[in-house]
């Protein structure tokens, strides 16, 4: 794609879209974008909620953030109560910040409302200024996030070369910790996270002062991710007065579960965050940690050969809570986790494995041959909360 190519990109569309399987190993995007409702008319505007895409594509996901662009558009109508703005960073382009809008046809179309420098993507600061641009500028009774890029949950940049991080930009990356904190608290009602491994406990307890819900993916989200609901109908559910989140990750669902073969593989969830800390605090007071469970019974969530980084997290920690407790913990858990959908295998024919246990989250478990990210995951929020030992120690300090 040429520089030309955008943003004429209303009137072409690519002349060839990748086949076979690949993996959205990452994305996310969000910030809500300019209301430009300075009109005398406000019912002109019914700008009753701005949406943020932040689509980090200047990686090898660059051809799939445009077919993202074109479904968004094909989705986009005038029963829509709201906006729906684009920060989109390609390949081969300058990053913008795109509104899609209705033109005197009634057809969506994308309109430049800012072209920046060449910049870096997946660097906090950027992230931060672009979302302090969204709510300056274009302030909405409610916000939205979408994030799209390679992503790997919690986990600290470089730590594999696939996967990585929640943003990529070339050799670049940003830690799930950077992003949260780029995020002013209570600034989104709910924060779609369009990559994957991003249902993981760690990733999710640093969002719990941002959002109100989180949709994300336990496993990986294969190609083309959200697509068919934004082009068919989906985004209904996030712009109605209070989002649908549920009805967005069933629709997801039931897509997936019409696949046929390796394509039918998926798994969602939605998280409403104000439970965590509750949660937190009843694993910090409940779990023993010195129990020795044998992590190959522990249903998994990634296809690694080596030692497995993402476990089901209700299938982990209902082995460390005594028995007296386990009703106390699945309540807590329904509390948080308000939806979740698997299918009954991810796929097999590479490395992958069955489904037998889904609780909509996951969970890093320390492991001796992996003392790099053992001491990473000690400095994460969720195990500081979560170990008493730590937790009283910090309370002594301050």
């Amino acid at each position: 794609m040429s520089q030309t190519r955008f943003f004429s990109i209303s009137s072409q569309k690519l002349s060839a879209r990748q086949k076979g399987i690949t993996f959205l190993v990452g994305l996310m995007a969000f910030i809500p974008l300019f209301s430009s409702c300075v009109s005398e008319k406000e019912d002109e505007c019914r700008n009753n909620r701005t949406i943020l895409v932040y689509m980090g594509g200047d990686n090898n996901l660059s051809g799939k953030a445009y077919n993202k662009l074109d479904a968004l558009q094909q989705g986009f109508n005038g029963s829509l109560q709201g906006r729906l703005l684009v920060y989109l960073d390609p390949a081969d382009a300058s990053p913008q910040l795109l509104e899609i809008e209705l033109d005197d046809t009634g057809k969506a179309v994308p309109r430049i409302i800012k072209t920046y420098e060449e910049s870096n993507s997946a660097d906090a600061s950027v992230f931060k200024t672009v979302v302090q641009e969204v709510v300056t500028a274009y302030p909405a009774p409610s916000y939205g996030l979408i994030v799209f890029s390679h992503g790997s949950g919690w986990l600290p940049t470089k730590t594999f070369a696939s996967p990585r991080s929640i943003l990529v930009d070339q050799d670049d990356e940003m830690e799930f910790s950077d992003f949260a904190q780029a995020i002013p608290d209570e600034t989104f009602d709910f924060i779609l996270l369009e990559s994957c491994f991003g249902s993981s406990i760690e990733a999710l307890y640093e969002l719990k002062e941002k959002t109100k819900f989180v949709l994300a993916s336990s496993a990986e989200i294969m190609d083309p991710g959200f697509n068919d609901l934004y082009a068919n109908g989906g985004l209904r559910f996030l712009y109605q007065a209070t989002p649908d989140l549920k009805a967005f990750a069933q629709q997801f669902y039931t897509q997936v579960e019409r696949k046929e073969g390796v394509y039918q593989s998926g798994t969602i969830a939605v998280v409403q965050t104000h439970g965590l800390t509750q949660l937190s605090e009843f694993i910090r007071q409940t779990a023993h940690w010195d129990l020795t469970i044998d992590l190959p019974e522990i249903q998994p969530f990634d296809r690694r050969t080596g030692p497995h980084l993402f476990f089901d997290f209700e299938h982990y920690f209902a082995q460390l809570i005594p028995a007296d407790r386990q009703a106390e913990f699945s309540a807590l858990l329904r509390q948080c986790v308000v939806y979740q959908a698997a299918t009954a295998t991810f796929m097999l024919p590479f490395n992958g494995f069955k489904i037998e246990h889904h609780s909509g989250l996951t969970t890093y478990i320390q492991q001796p041959e992996l003392p790099y990210l053992n001491e990473a995951y000690r400095q994460l929020n969720w195990y500081r909360e979560t170990h008493p030992e730590i937790r009283n120690s910090s309370s002594k300090q301050n």
